[in-house]
């Protein structure tokens, strides 16, 4: 086996920044705060510039505080000298006598066009799950000012609406696929990079540095290589961190107008579909309209993101247009017209789940984005969690015939149905744990937490009586 050899630089060539003090650091905190008297935060560090400073300076400013601090660096695999850099950065951290884990993203593939994605999921999802794991509620993250301006061009050159426009938030809660309930922190998005390779100088404190910040194949790579050209032009990192932070509050209004418009128009039910009445929504602006029916799809198909703001748009521009339409489909959704409730049935579109799951006595998986399943530890087989069946609903129909779990069953929509998880045990058996189990005598449940929640506000609930 052969050796690698890490990149370690001490100084960033024609760096002109200023080392961020602590009392600097402390008001950054303040902007996304609060925290409790002695705060648990974990931090995400690579070993590059950015991520370094900010676990430095995290722990000096936790430490004033009586807290801790947790440096969590994920090792990727995708390089043959990832695992070294990460033992190397928890020399350092050792050396500050810093908390550290290590984050091994085993199911990693080694190609791909869209590896980068792929792995900045992964490092977001293994760190949230540490947090959760270990009852740490904030997640520091290093993103600065140059991040953000680079994440405005991308998403600019994408055609990105409000949403897009607004890049990263300084604080969200992770999602259910995350780490669901820590809080992901961005103190730095007014920082430049420079003020963070000062930061380590001043320190006389060492950096990996990361080739595939070199690597042209790469969209970042490229932006940062036209950073000269657009600074000429006015378009400076500052100036369009300060355009992503005004169209992130042109987004805070609109999400509360969409809130308030899904609240009063729709019918939610716990076992992941949703009524929108009111069509065809006079007086709503079209903006509201488009951005109600992006959460909506976003919800209920279990989506780990939000579609593409052009095929919304043309959705929107479908419905409103036709007085009448059986149904459409959209992003693994399915939009379904009842006349009886004169209203819109949004649905999981069931030939697109694909999650097939194994589940121990004990356990609790998160199915298709949408559900979290347990088995309670009293069970005495394990199964498989897929979606219901044509085959299934004959079996619940011949097996519970003129009972009340019966007629709770063909209550449910027909789209609906489909999108409902069971378990199916070693011998064939299945359990619905909607349906109180009523052809498999284990215990079980069913919670519909999707990846991307609809809205704060709270809504009507519809059940099938």
């Amino acid at each position: 086996m052969g050796e690698y050899v890490i990149k370690i630089e001490t100084s960033s060539l024609g760096s002109s920044g200023q080392p961020i003090s602590i009392s600097r650091f402390s008001k950054l905190m303040e902007t996304i705060g609060p925290f409790e008297a002695s705060p648990n935060i974990a931090v995400g560090v690579s070993g590059g510039p950015d991520s370094l400073a900010l676990a430095i300076l995290l722990n000096r400013w936790v430490k004033a505080r009586n807290g801790k601090a947790f440096a969590l660096t994920v090792d990727h695999g995708l390089r043959p000298e990832s695992t070294l850099e990460a033992r190397q950065v928890r020399e350092w951290l050792k050396s500050l006598a810093m908390s550290h884990r290590i984050l091994c993203w085993n199911d990693s593939p080694k190609n791909g066009v869209r590896i980068q994605e792929a792995a900045r999921l992964a490092r977001l999802r293994l760190m949230g799950d540490w947090c959760r794991d270990n009852d740490i509620i904030h997640l520091l993250m290093a993103h600065h000012q140059e991040d953000q301006s680079d994440t405005f061009l991308k998403r600019l050159a994408s055609g990105s609406g409000v949403d897009g426009l607004a890049a990263m938030p300084k604080s969200r809660v992770l999602s259910s696929n995350e780490g669901k309930g820590v809080r992901l922190l961005r103190p730095l998005l007014n920082t430049t990079a420079n003020d963070l390779s000062a930061t380590l100088e001043s320190v006389s404190q060492p950096w990996i540095s990361d080739p595939s910040n070199y690597d042209l194949r790469f969209s970042r790579v490229r932006l940062n290589a036209s950073r000269k050209i657009l600074e000429k032009e006015g378009l400076s990192p500052k100036r369009l961190t300060q355009l992503s932070a005004r169209a992130g509050r042109d987004r805070a209004t609109l999400d509360i107008l969409v809130s308030h418009f899904l609240a009063d128009n729709t019918v939610f039910s716990s076992l992941g579909y949703i009524l929108l009445a009111g069509y065809p929504w006079k007086g709503i602006y079209e903006s509201v309209l488009i951005r109600a029916f992006s959460r909506l799809i976003s919800t209920f198909s279990g989506a780990s993101k939000p579609p593409r703001l052009r095929k919304v748009e043309e959705l929107v521009t479908r419905i409103g247009s036709q007085k009448v339409f059986s149904s459409i489909t959209l992003g693994g959704c399915r939009f379904v017209w009842k006349n009886k409730q004169e209203s819109i049935l949004v649905t999981r579109e069931s030939g697109r789940i694909k999650d097939f799951l194994k589940i121990t006595p004990g356990e609790v998986v998160y199915w298709d984005g949408r559900f979290l399943v347990g088995l309670e530890d009293s069970s005495n087989e394990e199964g498989i969690v897929r979606r219901l069946t044509q085959q299934d609903v004959a079996n619940v129909r011949r097996l519970s015939q003129n009972t009340d779990n019966y007629r709770y069953f063909e209550n449910i929509p027909a789209s609906a149905k489909f999108g409902l998880p069971i378990i199916e045990g070693l011998d064939g058996s299945i359990i619905i744990p909607h349906l109180k189990n009523i052809t498999y005598k284990t215990r079980s449940w069913a919670i519909f937490a999707p990846s991307i929640p609809l809205c704060e506000k709270a809504f009507d609930r519809v059940e099938n009586n």
